[in-house]
């Protein structure tokens, strides 16, 4: 009797497969040329059984899940077409340091944001949004270096694409400038969103948010490259958070931004009504791009994964294939 180990769904290793004639004869096949059996590492999807040596129109002999199963979820029929990646582990990496820079970064401009907002409650909460702006200012920086990382993943890569990355590292250019700006408005007014009535602080937001398309843009047509590579995000098995709609969600804040500083010194009702819907837009805008930031985390982390660990194709897996 032959006895194999159960295997992480992730993982490998594993007792060695038995032989092509015993695995026939357990699957009581008849060893004609669509029974085939799979060679390569395949831990069933449901269990982690290792599946190796078994027909591929058998069933896993640990839970039943059928062999076809297995295969349709975690073969690439594309998988043979992918160029190397090189450097994988940089590219990995990158992928995960990205954006969570860059939500370290929107995160330190929320924090003083939000304590302004409830001391107009009468809350007394101080939050010192200098040192925080630094810490947005310095994780910019780790954000850009980190795109550097993803400039030419793979060496077949059009030259197109790894100039739009490069224009969006140098776009972190204007968000540091930006950032740096309102850093200093901030050290003489401590509730500059809500009291602060010159509107230089918003022209400084809006080349915030141009800086920041300009990055989600010039990242976009390499990150479509390396998402054709996860075999989840490709096939819609797992919701993906698309950079157009970071775009979408920046304008929209760019939008209240300007209602801002065209209606900042608007006499009566009407400023009252321009610094609401502004806020309201900004509020939401910004919202959504974190949100959104915190799923890039997750799909970086996911297609990282299929980076280091590619999706078998199907020759790859089965004999004779």
């Amino acid at each position: 009797m032959v006895t194999r180990e159960r295997l992480n769904p992730e993982g490998s290793g594993g007792a060695p497969a038995p032989s092509g004639d015993r695995a026939r004869e357990a699957q009581g096949t008849s060893g004609d040329q669509l029974d085939r059996l799979l060679t390569g590492l395949m831990p069933c999807v449901r269990c982690g059984y290792d599946l190796r040596g078994l027909s591929i129109r058998g069933v896993c002999p640990e839970c039943g899940t059928p062999l076809r199963t297995t295969i349709l979820y975690r073969v690439d029929p594309e998988a043979d077409a992918f160029k190397p990646v090189r450097f994988p582990k940089l590219v990995a990496a990158s992928l995960v340091v990205w954006p969570s820079a860059s939500l370290l970064a929107i995160l330190s401009l929320w924090l003083p944001r939000i304590a302004e907002l409830l001391r107009s409650f009468g809350l007394p909460i101080e939050v010192s949004a200098v040192p925080l702006m630094e810490i947005s200012i310095g994780a910019s920086a780790v954000a850009a270096i980190a795109l550097l990382g993803l400039i030419r993943p793979m060496g077949t890569l059009a030259w197109w694409k790894s100039w739009c990355l490069l224009v969006g590292v140098l776009s972190y250019i204007p968000i540091m400038i930006a950032l740096w700006n309102m850093a200093l408005i901030d050290r003489a007014y401590p509730n500059p969103f809500l009291e602060y009535t010159r509107t230089d602080r918003w022209a400084w937001r809006l080349l915030l948010g141009a800086g920041m398309v300009g990055v989600f843009l010039g990242f976009r047509p390499v990150a479509r490259d390396l998402v054709h590579r996860c075999l989840a995000l490709r096939t819609g098995r797992v919701d993906r958070q698309t950079l157009l709609t970071m775009v979408v969600a920046t304008l929209v804040a760019g939008v209240g931004d300007a209602i801002r500083v065209s209606g900042v010194n608007l006499p009566g009702m009407g400023g009252e009504a321009f610094e609401i819907l502004s806020t309201i837009l900004i509020l939401v805008g910004s919202g959504f791009v974190t949100i959104g930031m915190v799923a890039c985390i997750v799909d970086g982390w996911r297609i990282g994964q299929s980076v280091l660990l590619p999706s078998p194709s199907p020759r790859s897996v089965i004999e004779g294939g």
